[in-house]
């Protein structure tokens, strides 16, 4: 009908305490520093980088709370 809501999906997720690079599963490296980005894993081997306030406004982290 048109209608699309948003899967739950369960994922690590860890504040940046050093400055480093994760690999992407395209093949891309994404740095990160330290207390600016958190680094989410995706699945084995795969992770990325967002920002502190994307992060805030993108992933639902009441379950934790």
């Amino acid at each position: 009908d048109g209608t699309a809501s948003p899967k739950k999906i369960v994922k690590l997720a860890k504040v940046a305490d050093h400055s480093g690079v994760v690999n992407t599963s395209w093949g891309e490296p994404l740095h990160y520093a330290p207390g600016e980005d958190i680094i989410v894993r995706h699945g084995a081997g795969d992770y990325g980088v967002v920002k502190k306030d994307i992060f805030a406004k993108t992933y639902d982290t009441t379950e934790l709370k």
